[in-house]
């Protein structure tokens, strides 16, 4: 059994390799925690929770030389990431915790963290246990703490069907060769029936490549289809392949659902491409 877990992560980590923005921090998203870190900095030594291994928080508080205390589900992720990194802390300035994100105020004392931070901690937790996910957070952060976070949501204006996406890839197949094409076509067609759960905030992405398939395999080969149009071998494998794709509900919604434990203090948006319409980097402040 042991195996098996650990395989899935370093599968994972395979597919962590090859993708990219807006399902991995940009420089950017970096950039905007990073001058909070700064300012927080200067003036008291930091105690800061990372939630998960991702290596570009990792590096961030690496290059300030702030010690981290990581929460990560087992060591094997938390090596694989490790190797994707271009900063190296000494090993004495991370500890690691195996543990629950659901659980990290039993694992922890309350008020113990100046920082919490993570980047799209929904992936990994069902829509139903935001609430307790939350409490979690917010007990474990002191007064005045701040609760840095990246989040996938639905919710903008554009919209179309898969014979729209598939008409856009007759005439340009280029286009669809770039990760974040192929990211900001498929969630334009999540609408489609029976993809999107609006209740659980997900949506199953082996009935969205089936339902692709079906409508496209009239024109295209299933062979050119499975290897080019909305996730291409190396974007996505393994237990995700036939799985469902946790995605955060509209802004507002989700405003509106920390506001119980937090207040916005600011919110950041990538400018570089229409996808990273889907992803918001924030910093809360905890209701302390």
């Amino acid at each position: 059994m042991e195996k098996k877990v650990v395989d899935l992560w370093k599968n994972w980590w395979k597919v962590w390799t090859k993708i990219g923005p807006p399902w991995r921090p940009s420089k950017k998203d970096i950039g905007f925690w990073e001058k909070r870190i700064e300012e927080l900095s200067k003036n008291k030594k930091l105690k800061v929770l990372l939630l998960g291994s991702t290596p570009e928080i990792r590096d961030m508080f690496a290059r300030h030389d702030i010690p981290l205390t990581l929460l990560e589900a087992n060591e094997s992720m938390y090596e694989a990431m490790g190797k994707m990194r271009k900063v190296h802390s000494a090993p004495s300035d991370e500890k690691l915790v195996i543990g629950n994100w659901l659980e990290a105020d039993r694992i922890f004392k309350e008020n113990r963290f100046d920082i919490v931070i993570s980047d799209l901690p929904h992936c990994n937790i069902a829509y139903k246990d935001w609430p307790k996910f939350f409490t979690n957070i917010f007990n474990v952060l002191k007064p005045g703490g701040q609760f840095l976070l990246a989040t996938v949501t639905y919710g903008y204006p554009e919209r179309q069907t898969i014979e729209e996406m598939l008409e856009k890839y007759s005439k340009n197949k280029k286009y669809f060769a770039d990760f974040k094409n192929r990211i900001w076509e498929l969630y334009q067609v999540l609408n489609e029936p029976g993809i999107l759960d609006k209740k659980e905030w997900r949506f199953n992405l082996y009935k969205l490549r089936e339902l692709v398939k079906k409508k496209a395999k009239k024109k295209f080969s299933l062979d050119e289809i499975d290897r080019n149009l909305v996730f291409i071998q190396g974007d996505l494998t393994g237990e995700l392949l036939n799985d469902v794709v946790e995605v955060g509900p509209p802004l507002e919604e989700q405003l509106i659902m920390q506001s119980k434990w937090f207040y916005l203090d600011s919110l950041y948006l990538v400018p570089d491409h229409p996808v990273f319409k889907i992803r918001r980097t924030m910093i809360l402040k905890v209701k302390k």
